[in-house]
């Protein structure tokens, strides 16, 4: 081989693999700043409904066991703690209005 050769090619490696990186990554960018932009939107997502369903039973459902408990504490005889009731039910409440905002404006 040529002498020199080995040395300049050892120095010149990182240079190309950089604009090379560069080169790949920047197409890249472009695209990930477009996912993220539909991301933010968010009216695209495929599961925004079964979300809202699932968000509406678990409200109904955590309303459901705050009642229970309330009728354990008053069989035991112990204090009923009814705020973790109320705070379920506003929860439910809020959900249901965000699913049907029409609703809501009717009746206020």
């Amino acid at each position: 081989m040529l002498p020199g050769v080995g040395a300049a090619l050892q120095a010149a490696f990182p240079v190309v693999g950089a604009i090379a990186l560069i080169g790949v990554l920047r197409p890249g960018r472009g695209r990930s700043r477009e996912i993220h932009l539909e991301v933010e939107r968010g009216s695209e997502n495929p599961f925004a409904g079964m979300i809202s369903s699932a968000k509406l039973s678990n409200d109904t459902l955590a309303i459901t066991n705050d009642r229970l408990q309330l009728e354990i504490e008053k069989l035991e005889k112990k204090p009923q703690n009814r705020m973790a009731l109320a705070l379920d039910e506003m929860r439910d409440a809020s959900d249901q209005a965000l699913r049907q905002p029409g609703k809501v404006e009717q009746s206020l």
